[in-house]
């Protein structure tokens, strides 16, 4: 956590800034706090962090080193915690002010170099890119759950129900996604669950504005 902070304080301030912001970082009292508990919460956080800076250097330039950065820790940040999820507005709002900003965005892939300078070809690379990244995250959940769908491993023995149905879980915007997902298999069951768990529950949403 405390490298990604110098490494990205380096590239906005150079290493002055790194340092200060180094400094700054490690006294905080919430990284303090934290680190003797190891909560999901301090991995989540980082892992997000990590995310969008991984996201904001595709934006600069479209490389396959980039794409994979970005589609892996988007995919680690979805599994430390299910509010990971936020990476995909933030994502859109970055997306969308890279379009829009008069610099050419860098698209480079094997046997093609070149600099979109248009809005529209800035809106294509980046939402094909966005979208292999996308596929690259889904496949990091599925290896973190041993590419099976089941929530259960059958051969430990027989599962009868969560601890919440399924049905009783409702109140978000979300849910019909969820649903889609559910029924396609589209991501593991135990994580589809987790994630519509969490979602559901109105006392969250506190923590969700935060």
């Amino acid at each position: 956590g405390l490298a990604l902070v110098f490494v990205w304080s380096a590239f906005f301030w150079g290493r002055g800034g790194a340092y200060f912001s180094l400094v700054l970082a490690g006294f905080s009292p919430n990284f303090l706090g934290h680190i003797p508990l190891a909560t999901s919460d301090f991995s989540g956080a980082w892992t997000l962090v990590l995310a969008v800076f991984a996201f904001v250097h595709l934006t600069e330039t479209i490389s396959p080193r980039n794409i994979l950065g970005a589609g892996i820790t988007a995919g680690i940040a979805l599994l430390c915690k299910h509010s990971g999820i936020i990476i995909g507005p933030i994502a859109l709002i970055i997306l969308m002010w890279r379009v829009l900003e008069r610099r050419p965005l860098n698209v480079r892939v094997p046997e093609m170099q070149i600099a979109a300078a248009t809005p529209l070809a800035k809106l294509t690379s980046l939402l094909i890119a966005s979208a292999i990244a996308c596929g690259i995250s889904i496949l990091v959940i599925w290896s973190a759950y041993s590419w099976r769908y089941l929530a259960a491993n059958p051969a430990v023995g027989e599962f009868r129900q969560f601890q919440i149905a399924w049905d009783q879980l409702s109140g978000f915007s979300l849910q019909p996604v969820i649903e889609i997902f559910r029924q396609w298999k589209l991501l593991p069951e135990a994580f589809l669950y987790g994630l519509n768990f969490i979602l559901s529950l109105e006392s969250r949403g506190g923590f969700l504005n935060g």
